[in-house]
């Protein structure tokens, strides 16, 4: 019971965050960059997948925008 109520007093502080934000982006774009690393499905005692990328978001009009990623990715297999 003391785990549900916790839970749920963390839920509703969270939600208050959310309200704090402005609405107005100075910017007018913003870019990232990713990786990551799991588990892949092939022929090989433990097969590894490696990936890296990069994405970036416009904003067009009013909560509109437009957004793009490039990845690449290579299996690699651990013997």
């Amino acid at each position: 019971m003391k785990i549900l109520i916790a839970t749920a007093a963390l839920l509703m502080m969270v939600s208050t965050l959310a309200s704090a934000q402005d609405a107005d982006h100075p910017y007018r774009g913003q870019g990232y960059l990713f990786f990551g690393v799991g588990p892949g499905v092939g022929s090989g005692y433990n097969p590894v997948i490696k990936q890296v990328g990069f994405g970036g978001e416009g904003f067009l009009y009013k909560g509109l925008g437009a957004g793009a990623e490039a990845a690449y990715a290579i299996g690699v297999t651990f013997r």
